[in-house]
């Protein structure tokens, strides 16, 4: 049989053909497929065979048996020699890779079948589809988000291993591909943060500093608003490194559209430099009707002021701390 009936018989059989699924009197539409080969179909024994005729054992003591979706390779093993068959295991195991063909998360499983035989099975699958890679993908980005997680995870000796436990065909992003996924994924959100904010009557902002290991500090601002629905909602704006407090606070409002008529309120500490800044905020002409409110300090003693404490978080139903 000629090589150009051989390829015509493949592309006939495989390549752009249409496909549906009947069921009853009933028939779905037609989606055409360009890999594997069909069900039922009479040449697909006769395309398994062709296409894996080059997959062979290469020493006399191995036998390879083939079939559509696992292949078993059976050695001879003598005085506890197993390279031969070590080695059949390694050319089979590359004969898929070329063949896009992946291997599950254990790639070799060996039993003795018999004294002096060994058995291994290599259970084929395709690879990941599109889809399934994206999908995997978003939910690390939605996890490292969310669980504020560092985005070198994705670099980790152990988060590679539990993906390849999880998903052997899948292969961790790199650091790159996180940054503009974690980028389009705030621009999105921000985008359902501003309609938020432009249908609020009043915001309150909340801001705290902190002075991280590295001695670096930092400022982040938190707006609260009641929605359409008269449930809080909580939202970060920014997190930035705070060098004058006021300003950095305006910038943040204006880049979130807030006008001045809804900056009611700001809840920050009793540090020095908060007590500034609002006194700042005050001769602004941006923030016309702003107010001051001093957030409660630390509780450490006092069991009058932990029971006022307590009782007003109940009130609000909050978390108790």
């Amino acid at each position: 049989m000629g090589g150009t009936i051989l390829l015509f018989l493949a592309q006939s059989a495989v390549g752009e053909r249409p496909q549906a699924v009947r069921v009853g009197n009933n028939t779905s539409s037609s989606i055409t497929l360009s890999t594997g080969a069909p069900q039922g179909c009479v040449l697909s024994p006769l395309l398994f065979t062709l296409l894996t005729h080059d997959c062979t054992t290469t020493y006399i003591t191995n036998h390879m048996v083939k079939f559509a979706d696992d292949t078993t390779l059976v050695g001879l093993i003598t005085k506890d020699d197993e390279t031969h068959y070590r080695k059949e295991v390694d050319l089979l195991t590359t004969w898929c890779r070329d063949n896009n063909l992946l291997l599950n998360a254990h790639p070799a499983t060996t039993a003795s079948a018999s004294p002096g035989y060994t058995q291994t099975k290599l259970d084929l699958q395709p690879p990941l589809s599109s889809k399934r890679k994206n999908d995997i993908t978003q939910g690390i980005v939605d996890f490292i988000a969310q669980d504020m997680r560092p985005i070198s995870v994705v670099e980790g000796k152990g988060f590679k291993h539990l993906l390849n436990i999880l998903e052997p065909a899948y292969t961790a992003p790199a650091r790159q591909t996180v940054m503009h996924a974690l980028t389009a994924k705030y621009d999105g959100i921000k985008e359902k943060v501003l309609e938020l904010i432009q249908h609020s009557e009043a915001l309150n902002l909340t801001t705290d500093m902190w002075t991280s290991l590295r001695m670096e500090s930092y400022m982040t601002v938190t707006a609260h608003v009641i929605d359409g629905d008269w449930k809080q909602q909580t939202l970060v704006l920014e997190a930035h490194t705070g060098e004058n407090i006021a300003t950095r606070l305006s910038e943040v409002a204006d880049a979130f559209g807030i006008p001045g008529a809804k900056r009611v309120s700001v809840v920050c500490d009793n540090a020095a430099n908060m007590a500034l800044c609002m006194e700042t905020l005050k001769e602004s002409d941006e923030w016309p009707d702003v107010q001051g409110v001093r957030c409660v300090g630390h509780f450490k003693k006092g069991h009058k002021a932990k029971a006022g404490l307590k009782q007003k978080q109940e009130q609000q139903n909050v978390i108790k701390h």
